[in-house]
């Protein structure tokens, strides 16, 4: 139930890239973007760094902060294909080959880092830490 909570956000992620396209942050008219990603990006180091130092009494501020964290990260999802989309049309022949390698490459490199390191944690019964190095990576 709780995995249900946490990813339904994605459910919504056509209307995160219908508002990334047509709404830019205050600040960043001339690449919306931009705003977005760096928006995003420390909003779920935001949320990591409170999941990870802060006793929660219950779990349903967890799953709460992390449904919230999903959003941001769809959000994040939309944002990025939609520059794969216009480097898709500046350059037709090669368009965002490149650039969608680089970012699954990254993803699933910081995925399988985040398994082994996720792993020793919580075998030391220090898993929460996991989530503000996380969030301490996210906002850098």
């Amino acid at each position: 139930m709780a995995i249900t909570f946490i990813t339904l956000p994605w459910d919504f992620k056509i209307l995160y890239g219908i508002i990334c396209d047509t709404m830019a942050l205050p600040g960043f008219k001339k690449s919306p973007r931009r705003g977005y990603l760096i928006f995003n990006s420390i909003f779920q180091g935001s949320i990591l760094l409170l999941v990870g130092l802060h006793k929660f009494s219950t779990a349903g501020w967890v799953i709460n902060l992390l449904m919230v964290f999903s959003i941001s990260s769809a959000f994040l999802d939309a944002v990025i294909n939609g520059i794969c989309c216009v480097q898709q049309r500046n350059d037709p022949t090669h368009g965002a080959q490149d650039l969608q390698s680089w970012s699954w490459w990254w993803n699933m490199s910081g995925s399988i880092g985040a398994s082994f390191l996720g792993g020793w944690l919580s075998q030391h019964k220090i898993g929460r830490y996991g989530f503000a190095g996380a969030g301490i990576v996210s906002i850098l």
